[in-house]
């Protein structure tokens, strides 16, 4: 079903399919309208029969718009889409999907906490292990009394 129909006021509206896949999680959307993302030549749109197209993502918000009249709302860390005869995918490290916005910021916010912290963790222990390594050096450097 990749050339899909939605009739809308009296005009039909071309679909397509979105996949997204990441973190071992995938998801497809069938009857999307239209799809907004950002890479880092900035936001752009996409809409069913656009041409091949494969670009890097930045990190933030994808909204895609479904002919039933929903947006859905998907944080990811960046990504790689594609759009290939009215098959658009993202692959990404992991992605939060909701159709509440809220819901969704709410997961990234969280997401981010949580790597900040284990960050923070890794740079301390990267730390300790300087510490200790340059410790050594110079003991092994020093004359033998």
């Amino acid at each position: 079903m990749l050339h899909a129909r939605q009739h809308v006021r009296g005009q039909h509206v071309k679909t397509f399919t979105v996949v997204l896949q990441g973190g071992g999680t995938s998801l497809r959307f069938d009857d999307v309208t239209s799809l907004r993302a950002a890479d880092p030549s900035g936001s752009f749109s996409i809409l069913a029969g656009h041409e091949y197209l494969m670009t890097v993502l930045d990190f933030g918000l994808v909204r895609l718009h479904r002919g039933t009249d929903e947006w859905h709302h998907v944080a990811l860390p960046g990504g790689v889409l594609t759009v290939l005869d009215d098959v658009l995918t993202i692959s990404t490290r992991r992605f939060f999907h909701s159709t509440d916005l809220d819901a969704v910021e709410t997961a990234l916010a969280r997401q981010l906490t949580r790597e900040e912290e284990s960050l923070r963790g890794v740079k301390t222990h990267l730390h300790q292990m300087e510490h200790e390594m340059l410790k050594r050096l110079f003991e092994a450097d020093r004359p033998a009394a």
